[in-house]
């Protein structure tokens, strides 16, 4: 049974590099693996495109799982990327850019 999510203004992910919340999410990346394995499952989406391999390439975790969600903002060209990451039972969160220095 699923549940209903409720979101609220706050919820918004903002541009860490203009503050604006209209981010649209262009490819997302996501990495499975064993501990230190060099390579697992791999999976690329976007529109109109989907890419699964046995690559770790790109991978932002150093030895465990990732996600990586590149996002376009609507006001400024830093092309932000979001990565999720594990590592030693915690699962850690940040920015950076495709383009230039957040």
């Amino acid at each position: 049974m699923s549940k209903n999510i409720e979101f609220t203004l706050g919820d918004s992910l903002n541009c860490p590099a203009c503050d604006n919340p209209f981010l649209h999410q262009r490819k997302v990346s996501i990495f499975w693996r064993v501990e230190d394995a060099e390579e697992g499952n791999h999976v690329v989406s976007q529109l109109g495109h989907t890419l699964a391999d046995t690559s770790m390439y790109g991978n932002p975790s150093p030895r465990r799982d990732g996600i990586v969600i590149d996002f376009e903002c609507e006001t400024c060209d830093a092309e932000p990327r979001l990565s999720i990451v594990q590592h030693k039972g915690a699962t850690l969160m940040g920015w950076e850019s495709a383009r230039k220095s957040l």
